[in-house]
């Protein structure tokens, strides 16, 4: 009889879907939307002026603090400091050393801890509501009076030392350090690494000092969820906690981030028989106009089995388990990274596979489609988190620190809902059109990934790798006659007595790329006009052998520093690279890396450019060398490639200058030589 009843239960289900207009086999919609409402929440202050944030949640009879500290990682002076600080405060304070402190939390079920991360160190209290006195004594006093014994902080150094060899064993934990140093800078507060030099280097001296400058009541902001009431509350913490005394705050900025130079930076694990891959780059504030829109972008590439990513490296290519893609949220400076773990066989296909996805997403727009489910699936996990209070005083307590007013977070689902596919696509263009390749995984690997671009090795130290360079057995002399034989020959360049080159240039800064011509003009012996016309600006800069200029559009500067005045009259000459002895340069052979033959050029003034040779052709590949930029010095690159023959003498039909952030690309160059120019034309009018 019973299954009687259930068929007979299935057919009426079946007639009524029928009715409705259902086929079988069709796939549910989504529910209709329902009306989302912010959950309530108290803001007080205590005497001390600590803020305070109280949201009810009478379901368990519990109590949990939350204080989140501005001050953190990027505010230290010596790597680490931060998170020893935060890990100490439960080994001694008040009257109580470790033990003491956690017998008495742990007989009663309590809990007290800290953390730091990026900018902030959050301090954290849990209890049954009948044991929040014992728990909110021993909070209070890791704030107020914390000692930091001698001996507690050489047991926590061991610990650290070993998470810091532990973490060399874990490929992706390498690649998240190295792609924060590519991000914001080698030498930013936040892509400092933790070493075991570091922690070696912190004292309790250092530590008192993080502690009495960040750890005060003016600099925190504290939240309350539980089982409380706000008027019950107040006077329960303005007697625990109003005695902590506010204090003057070293408020620490965070400087602007100054990436390094696109490219593939690679870290070597011999026993990997796997490679984390990963690309990344800088990103905006999150106070920025399009950085929700850019988190939507990165959504699109990794929410879970919805991402893109998913659905290439995993379904269609089965390269890796579990690809991912994420934007960070800090208040100063963010990074953008999508990435996985793969076989090392197929490290160099899953690259092309990501890129090719950034490539889509930053040229190409998202069907609404899909678009509408990535919006669905972040919203709705949004909303489903406010189930769990500690959500809500995260929120409230990041609003606060982020200066942001709580109607923003609490708009957040209509603002994300609401970006359109050409919006996204056109701040992932703007702003992640530019990434750099960062991998660490197996030397075998390595020869494929130059393909991509230069190759940058670090050392599991995150130190740039010195590589013991091949002696060269010959004179730089020797060097140069190779060179110049390469290039055509001193006959034939010596009959070149104008070179006029044209071609297409392409200015990128920070992923805006403008789009213009080259035209430059050469006559022996040393004088040379060259314009850069871009349209929204044109450069020109030239010389007549004696003086030099440089105009910015109509506006005309003469050029005077003697150094700098110098390498534009030296620059002039046709075909400077072989006559660099002749213009006074003193050329150092420095060793043979790879297939490149290093040479070290110093001219009079002490300037100095590394010049690399091909060793079987003997033509110029690269060339690099530091110049004075407003934000200190920075690496120049010059790349050389596709010589074509003009007349009998090489010329590259291919020039990229990276200058910082800045990269000018030269293509498609003409050469045509012995042409009539005028003399005037090296002069301003």
């Amino acid at each position: 009889m019973k299954q009687y009843i259930i068929l007979f239960s299935m057919f009426l289900a079946l007639h009524s879907a029928f009715g409705q207009g259902l086929k079988l086999g069709d796939k549910p919609g989504p529910l209709p939307a329902k009306e989302f409402a912010f959950p309530k929440y108290t803001e007080l202050f205590l005497s001390n002026g600590l803020k305070v944030f109280v949201i009810e949640d009478h379901e368990q009879p519990t109590v949990a603090l939350k204080l989140q500290i501005r001050g953190g990682e990027v505010s230290e002076s010596i790597p680490g400091t931060a998170a020893v600080v935060a890990e100490m405060l439960t080994k001694g304070a008040g009257k109580r050393d470790a033990l003491t402190i956690a017998k008495e939390l742990d007989g009663v079920g309590a809990g007290v801890s800290a953390s730091s991360s990026g900018d902030i160190t959050n301090v954290t209290g849990e209890s049954i509501l009948k044991h929040m006195p014992i728990m909110l004594e021993i909070f209070s006093d890791v704030l107020r009076s914390a000692n930091f014994p001698e001996d507690e902080l050489a047991k926590l150094k061991k610990q650290k030392i070993s998470e810091v060899k532990l973490e060399k064993a874990n490929g992706n934990a390498m690649l998240q350090v190295m792609s924060r140093k590519i991000a914001y800078g080698a030498n930013h507060p936040s892509a400092r690494h933790k070493s075991e030099a570091s922690y070696n280097a912190i004292t309790i001296d250092e530590i008192k000092k993080f502690y009495s400058s960040y750890y005060r009541p003016n600099n925190a902001t504290l939240a309350v969820v539980g089982d409380v009431k706000p008027e019950e509350i107040k006077p329960i913490l303005e007697k625990a906690l109003g005695a902590w005394t506010p204090g003057d705050v070293n408020e620490f900025r965070t400087p602007k981030a100054e990436p390094m130079p696109q490219g593939v930076y690679f870290i070597a694990r011999p026993s990997s028989v796997q490679s984390a891959t990963a690309l990344t780059a800088n990103s905006v504030p999150n106070n920025h106009p399009e950085f929700e829109k850019l988190r939507l972008g990165a959504n699109l590439m990794g929410a879970g089995f919805s991402g893109r990513l998913f659905r290439t490296l995993r379904e269609t290519y089965s390269y890796t388990y579990t690809p991912y893609a994420y934007l960070t949220s800090g208040r100063e400076v963010n990074r953008y990274i999508c990435g996985a773990d793969v076989r090392n066989s197929v490290t160099d296909s899953a690259i092309k596979v990501m890129q090719s996805e950034m490539t889509k997403i930053t040229t190409e727009l998202a069907p609404n489609d899909e678009l509408d489910l990535i919006k669905r699936f972040v919203v709705g996990q949004f909303k489903m988190n406010f189930e769990n209070s500690d959500f809500v005083a995260g929120l409230l307590l990041n609003a606060d620190y982020n200066n942001q007013p709580i109607s923003y977070v609490k708009e957040f689902p209509n603002r994300f809902t609401a970006i359109t596919s050409e919006q996204m696509k056109s701040a992932m263009s703007k702003h992640l059109s530019k990434l750099s390749i960062v991998v660490v995984g197996s030397p075998d690997v390595l020869e494929t990934l130059k393909q991509f671009g230069p190759v940058y090795e670090y050392t599991t130290d995150f130190e740039v790798k010195k590589t013991e360079l091949k002696k060269v057995d010959m004179t730089p002399q020797e060097l140069m006659e190779k060179h110049r034989k390469a290039l055509g020959g001193m006959e034939n360049i010596s009959k070149i007595s104008t070179l006029i080159t044209t071609g297409t240039a392409s200015f990128d800064m920070n992923g805006q790329q403008m789009q213009g011509t080259l035209l430059r003009k050469q006559k022996a012996p040393g004088k040379e006009v060259t314009i850069m016309d871009f349209k929204m600006f044109k450069q020109t800069m030239m010389t007549d052998g004696n003086q030099a200029w440089r105009m910015m559009g109509p506006q005309v500067q003469e050029v005077t520093e003697a150094d700098e005045k110098q390498g534009m009259l030296n620059n002039a000459h046709i075909v400077e690279s072989a006559r660099m002895l002749e213009l006074g340069k003193t050329l150092t052979i420095k060793g043979q890396e790879g297939n490149a033959i290093l040479v070290e050029s110093k001219d009079a003034s002490g300037e100095i450019e590394t010049l690399y040779f091909d060793a079987n052709t003997f033509l110029i590949t690269t060339m690099k060398s530091v110049a004075k930029g407003p934000q200190g010095d920075v690496e120049v690159t010059q790349s050389y490639a596709n010589y074509t023959d003009v007349g009998g003498v090489k010329f590259p039909s291919k020039l990229i200058l990276e200058q910082g952030q800045i990269v000018i690309t030269m293509d498609g160059l003409k050469y045509q030589i012995n042409q009539e120019v005028k003399d005037s034309e090296f002069k301003p009018e």
